[in-house]
């Protein structure tokens, strides 16, 4: 039987990520259209954080050094309809690999909330959530790097020097990604060792 305590808690886990979820529907469903029609109506409407040489912004290059990268907020003045597409289609994208990751997680609270936390059910959602860990998030970064430096390179300022520094690794992300692959290889064992149990019996 599970305590009073602990009942209250997953009952407040599902709230959370259920909130969570239509929140970030919401989001993107009314985040996206306002995005898009605010980057059409604006003079300036994009700026792309981006790496340029010190010597190339007037007076740093003896106060940080030669040779130094420096960070700014490049403004891009003119945009194709195909960049802005392609843009907001990448975030677009990312949002809606978001909803799924709330949603696997809501089910997964759920199933606990309901007193079945241990089943091959849980086993795919928690390997889900890891691999989207894993390999979704370095995705998007490398995507949205790759997107952000086309867009400064034919929309920018003229900088030469200036490039987008992607990084798409994240050590929490590669972290918690492994951390949910093993909790799901636990709950897979588990679940064995309970068949092999119902099974003698």
């Amino acid at each position: 039987m599970v305590e009073p305590k602990a009942r209250l808690s997953v009952r407040s886990l599902f709230v959370v990520t259920t909130g969570l979820f239509w929140l970030s529907v919401l989001g993107l469903a009314v985040g996206l259209p306002v995005g898009i029609a605010s980057t059409l109506a604006s003079d300036h409407p994009m700026s792309i954080h981006a790496t340029v040489s010190a010597e190339q912004v007037g007076g740093l290059a003896a106060e940080i050094g030669s040779g130094e990268r420096v960070s700014l907020s490049l403004p891009i003045d003119h945009l194709s309809a195909g960049q802005i597409v392609l843009f907001h289609a990448v975030i677009a994208l990312a949002g809606i690999v978001v909803l799924y990751a709330l949603w696997q997680l809501r089910q997964l609270v759920g199933s606990i909330r309901a007193n079945d936390p241990f089943s091959t059910a849980n086993v795919r959602r928690l390997r889900v959530l890891g691999w989207l860990l894993l390999l979704a998030y370095p995705s998007f970064q490398y995507v949205m790097g790759g997107v952000s430096e086309w867009i400064l390179s034919t929309g920018g300022p003229s900088v030469p020097s200036a490039r987008v520094d992607a990084d798409p690794f994240s050590l929490g992300a590669a972290f918690g990604g492994l951390c949910l692959l093993v909790l799901a290889e636990v709950f897979a064992h588990g679940i064995r060792l309970r068949k092999d149990v119902e099974a003698t019996i």
